[in-house]
């Protein structure tokens, strides 16, 4: 229905932007930006060495987990 609201006799909610705006909203937000700075990665690796940056959210709670038994 969203990609074809008349076809469905929805309403249209389609608004023309301008691309110099929709390349700016991606350079800001499309790709993936440095999470933590490198001086907090490697006081981190010094409590805990075989850390790794979570990937899923199950990671990042086993993570918090372990950091507040430190």
């Amino acid at each position: 229905m969203y990609f074809v609201p008349k076809v469905f006799g929805v309403h249209d909610f389609e608004k023309k932007v301008d691309h110099k705006d929709v390349n700016i909203c991606c350079e800001m937000y499309g790709l993936r930006r440095t999470v933590c700075c490198q001086e907090f990665q490697g006081q981190a690796q010094l409590l805990k060495p075989d850390l790794h940056s979570p990937t899923t959210a199950h990671d990042a709670l086993e993570l918090y987990r372990d950091t507040e038994n430190c």
